[in-house]
């Protein structure tokens, strides 16, 4: 199994002809404190896996900080591939993870490292960075 896409959004949904509709992918969160609770943001994930792999396999996420400390509890589960697929074509599929009230402890980069069939296959970076502080407007000038 392979993922052929992999992003965070903030929305995402399949349409009745199996369309997938990202709204608002990001890499990157501004705040000004840490730790920051993050409200709503999906992991959106394309799978393809070869017939003759089999239609059913593990699948993890993981998410880390720089430091390689889970950050998250870890996502695991099975993907069966369903659906009819055409000769000589592979299985497709796609994961929408919804999350809510992400935490992110400190500064810095964090991962959301895609696992199957037990091997790393992906890593979507996402960094939260502080953000600047606010300039002052400047007073209007002297008549």
């Amino acid at each position: 199994m392979e993922v052929k896409l992999a992003v965070i959004a903030d929305a995402a949904n399949v349409s009745r002809e199996g369309k997938l509709n990202i709204l608002g992918e990001f890499n990157t969160i501004f705040a000004a404190t840490v730790p920051i609770r993050w409200p709503v943001m999906v992991l959106v994930v394309k799978l393809e896996a070869p017939v003759a792999e089999g239609p059913e396999h593990a699948f993890g996420v993981r998410v880390v900080d720089e430091d390689g400390n889970f950050v998250a509890p870890n996502i695991d589960g099975r993907i069966t591939f369903g659906g009819h697929t055409p000769p000589g074509h592979p299985y497709r599929a796609q994961q929408i993870i919804g999350i809510r009230d992400a935490v992110f402890p400190k500064f810095g980069e964090y991962a959301f490292e895609i696992l199957c069939d037990g091997r790393r296959e992906f890593s979507v970076p996402l960094y939260v960075q502080e953000r600047a502080p606010a300039v002052p407007a400047l007073p209007p000038p002297a008549e």
